[in-house]
């Protein structure tokens, strides 16, 4: 064996190695960034879910409030759980109740019929569904 051959064999053993201890390295950057981009989509989910939790809750508090209040008032806003188109009182002459206005609308609301601007959802007048 002469001092070129020599020289080649370990020339190319040391490569060999070099590559792989540069592969290694390579592999355990991978598997943090991964790691962080991971834990990162983890918390943006979670707060995710935290907010929706709260519009949840906010939106329960506020159809409470609307299921609380019986008695409707002239004037004010038909905002309730009530404002959508189950609630739509279609057939007024069955109830007793006047033809609406063009832009009106009757709603069922607890015991209570309440006509209620289409553009703006005021309410313009009650009347008792129990009379």
């Amino acid at each position: 064996m002469d001092k070129s051959q020599i020289f080649g064999g370990v020339f190319a053993l040391s490569m060999l190695g070099s590559t792989a201890a540069l592969a290694d390295w390579h592999h355990h950057w991978d598997d943090g960034r991964d790691y962080r981009y991971q834990r990162e989509a983890e918390i943006r989910a979670e707060q995710r879910a935290e907010e929706r939790e709260a519009e949840i809750r906010a939106e329960e508090r506020a159809n409470a409030r609307a299921e609380a209040r019986a008695n409707w008032i002239r004037g004010e806003r038909f905002n309730s759980p009530y404002y959508s188109n189950q609630y739509i009182v279609e057939d007024y002459n069955t109830y007793n109740l006047r033809r609406p206005p063009q832009g009106y609308r009757w709603y069922r609301a607890d015991n209570q019929y309440v006509l209620v601007r289409r553009d703006n959802g005021v309410i313009d007048d009650i009347i008792d569904a129990l009379r």
